[in-house]
Order: structure tokens, then C-alpha cells, then sequence
């Protein structure tokens, strides 16, 4: 054991580390960034509003409009981050009511205009008017190098006029680090991510065939299987998988992806004679690829819809059935065994093996969903998948065979192609994906 690690159990040492887990979160608090303190600063300064205009009352309807920036900062949203960081301290000091994000975009974009702070003094009135501001917060951001210059002022709603006016200087890496839940560091479009995903479908279920009835004799006696079909709910687990997508354009996604799913788990397929059962295991994997269109509802909140191709390969296995059979002649008995062979093999070929054949199925499906990020890196998404059920009869070939406890004589019989389940493609699913986009 690291000798730094050890802690000893007197009361002195617990109340040390009690007093330390007490005051952590105010050493945390202390230990501001510049930038804060720059904005801090700010704040304080526009705070002699009050004195200058006595008659307002505080805390005034405050609205903060995004930052004027060139291009390049803008579509990293370094003008919203700025607004936003200003918002927060604006908040904290109690002295200012900040008008509502969305309010205020609505009110820019019934006027025609712009959110950034290149508003003149016709339209900061007009914007205060229509928002209930008295006070307006706007100004540029510039790169001046490897640091930030912030212009920041305080204008009067009801006349346009510039109140008071700040300018601070900020690291360009501290600043990011501070304003990196708001800036956006995925392109809106050529962007890709990378995601887990978890689905679930309803159970599918095969239907009630017609029984079917194979039979021999051997030395005058008679043996015979009848094969009884079972209504089987396959219920499906969950399937899970990996994806990747691309926005080629803002509101259009590729996507595609690979999920495993397991449809049934060791299901009863159907009973031979006295209820001895065949057991069949579905399980596969699915490769699907659709085009969305995505719209955003709000800044975090994106809806998509679209269609697509899912190709679903399934694998059945199944095990054989054993039973015992008396004939009608006496002391004529049978050890047979029920084999449910792949469509293809022939039942009279003794190299033929245990049911173990692949199906590959392919669907269109409509797809709908939204997705929340709570950073632009992050996606958490719910999605439903529509298609059109197809129902699959499952043909296989039987063979019987055993020995004859008469002579100890080894028998068999063969039937191909007969159709004992069915099975249904869902036809709605549901899941949910985690992503990360860069």
C-alpha cells in the first residue's frame, strides 16, 4: 500500500478531513478563471445604472443579445458563448432580470432582426418594447492574436443610448475551457458521429399450421410421427449495435448501422407424438442504412425523420425429438428420433445434420425520432421504426430413425419439405442511441 494513501481512524485525522470536505467547494469558488473575473468586473460596473438612473427599478427586465463576431467565431458560436456567460454572471448579481432566450429570438425573428448586437437605435427600442427590456446587453468579440478583445455595453431600451461600455481581453484557451457547453464544436454540416444503440420489437409469434403425419412399416409393424406445429411467441430481446452518420448538409443524415438481436431463445416449435418437443433457436443480426431529415425544434432539442433498408440474417439451429413408439403387432416397439432438417438437405442422406441454416430477409421501414444534446459532441436519442410485417413459412425436411426392439434392426424414413413454422417479421420497433459527434 502507497504510504500516502493510508488513514489512520483517530478523531484528529476525521475531523481534519471532515473540515476539508467542508471548505472544498469554497476554495473551488475562489479559484475563478480571468475571464470570470473580467465579466465579474463588468457586471459590477454596469451596475452603476441605478445611480445614473435613479427612477429604475431593480433588478431591471435585462435582454443580452448575441455578440457580434466574424464568421468564422460565429459558426463556432463564440458570440452565443459570450452572451451566455455574460447572462449568467448579469443573473448571479441579483441586480439584473434577464429576458428569456427564446422570447427574445422570437421577437428577432418576427422583426427581421438580427440576434448579434449590431442593432441600431430604432430597433433597441423596438426590441425593448416588445420584450419588456429596459436594458439591452450587446458588443463584438474579436481574435486578436491567441487572445479574445470583448466589447461590452449597456444601452438604454427606451432611447437607444449607450449607458456604459466595457472592454476586456481573455485568454483564447481559458476562454474556451469556460464557454465550451455553448460553443459549438461540431460543424453543422460534413459532421459524423459514432453511436451505441439498444432496440426493442414485440413479440412475434408463428400461426396454428395444419399437423403433419410421416410413417413406416418395418416387418409388419407400423411406426408413425405426427408432427403437431405450436403457436410460438418469440419473444425478442433487446438487440444492440453500432452506428455511424453523416450530415452531409445541415438538415440531412446518413446513417447506417450493425445490431445483433436475438429473436427467440430455445423456443418450442412443435411436439411429435406423446408432446416430445423440437426446440428451435432464431438468432441473427441485422445491417440497416436510411436518409433523414432533421429539423431543429430548439437550440438542444432536433427532431428527424426518414426511410430506409434493414437486411435482418437469421440463423435457426434446432434439436431433435425422441420417443418410443408401440406398434400394433405385438412386441413390435421402436426407439425412433424426430429430425427436422435445412431446406436443401434430403431427409434419405445420412450425412444430413441437425437443423442449422441461415435466412436473410430484407425490409423497407420508416423511421421517426428526436434527439437531445446536451453538448454539441453529445447526442441521447429515442427513435421508431415502421414497417410493413412479412410472415415467412419456414420449410424443413423430417427424418426418422432408430432401432427396432424386435431384431435390433436399424430403421428410417424420410420426408422433405414440409412447412412446420412461421415466422413474422416485426413490424415496429423502438430504441435508443448515445452518440458523439465530431
Amino acid at each position: 500500500m502507497t504510504p500516502g494513501f493510508v488513514f489512520k481512524t483517530r478523531p484528529s485525522t476525521g475531523l481534519k478531513l471532515l473540515m476539508v470536505l467542508l471548505f472544498l467547494p469554497l476554495g473551488l469558488t475562489a479559484a475563478e478563471t480571468e475571464v470570470s473575473q473580467k465579466l465579474q468586473r463588468s457586471v459590477v460596473l454596469f451596475q452603476n445604472i441605478y445611480k445614473i438612473n435613479t427612477a429604475l427599478p431593480a433588478p431591471a427586465p435585462t435582454a443580452v443579445l448575441y455578440f457580434g463576431c466574424e464568421p468564422k467565431l460565429a459558426e463556432k458560436g463564440v458570440g452565443k458563448a459570450v452572451a451566455e456567460l455574460i447572462s449568467n454572471h448579469l443573473l448571479k448579481s441579483g441586480k439584473f432580470k434577464i429576458v428569456e432566450r427564446e422570447q427574445l429570438q422570437r421577437v428577432m425573428r418576427e422583426q427581421a432582426l438580427s440576434l448579434t448586437g449590431a442593432v441600431e437605435d430604432q430597433n433597441a427600442v423596438k426590441v425593448g418594447q416588445l420584450t419588456g427590456a429596459r436594458l439591452l446587453v450587446m458588443g463584438s468579440i474579436a481574435l486578436m492574436g491567441k487572445r479574445y478583445q470583448i466589447s461590452i455595453m449597456l444601452v438604454d431600451a427606451q432611447t437607444g443610448e449607450v449607458v456604459l461600455s466595457d472592454v476586456i481581453d481573455a485568454d483564447r484557451r481559458e476562454f474556451d475551457q469556460e464557454a465550451a457547453p455553448y460553443l459549438v464544436l461540431v460543424p453543422e454540416k460534413q459532421a459524423i458521429g459514432l453511436y451505441l444503440t439498444a432496440g426493442f420489437s414485440p413479440a412475434t409469434a408463428s400461426m396454428e399450421l395444419p399437423p403433419l403425419t410421416v410413417n413406416g412399416t418395418y416387418m409388419g409393424g407400423a411406426y408413425m410421427a405426427e408432427i403437431v406445429p405450436k403457436t410460438v411467441a418469440a419473444g425478442e430481446t433487446p438487440s444492440l449495435g453500432l452506428g455511424v452518420r453523416y450530415h452531409p448538409f445541415k438538415h440531412l443524415r446518413v446513417d447506417a448501422a450493425y445490431c445483433f438481436r436475438s429473436v427467440t431463445a430455445n423456443s418450442v416449435m412443435a411436439t411429435v407424438n406423446t408432446g416430445n418437443e423440437f426446440a428451435l433457436k432464431i438468432s441473427g443480426s441485422a445491417v440497416s442504412a436510411d436518409l433523414c431529415w432533421v429539423q431543429d425544434i430548439s437550440e438542444k432539442l432536433r427532431c428527424f425523420g426518414g426511410a430506409g433498408l434493414s437486411v435482418l440474417m437469421m440463423k435457426f439451429t434446432g434439436s431433435p425429438a425422441s420417443f418410443h413408439w408401440v406398434s400394433g403387432m405385438p412386441g413390435s416397439t421402436f426407439d425412433l428420433t424426430a429430425e427436422l432438417l435445412a431446406p436443401g438437405q434430403s431427409a434419405a442422406d445420412n450425412s444430413a445434420s441437425e437443423t442449422s441454416f441461415d435466412q436473410t430477409v430484407m425490409s423497407p421501414y420508416g423511421v421517426l425520432g428526436a434527439e437531445y444534446r446536451p453538448q454539441s459532441r453529445i447526442g441521447i436519442g429515442l427513435f421508431t421504426r415502421f414497417s410493413p410485417g412479412m410472415a415467412r413459412d419456414e420449410g424443413f425436411s423430417v427424418r426418422l430413425s432408430g432401432v427396432s426392439n424386435y431384431d435390433g434392426q436399424p430403421i428410417s424414413f424420410a420426408q422433405d419439405t414440409v412447412t412446420v413454422y412461421r415466422y413474422y417479421t416485426p413490424s415496429f420497433s423502438a430504441g435508443t442511441y448515445l452518440s458523439l459527434y465530431f
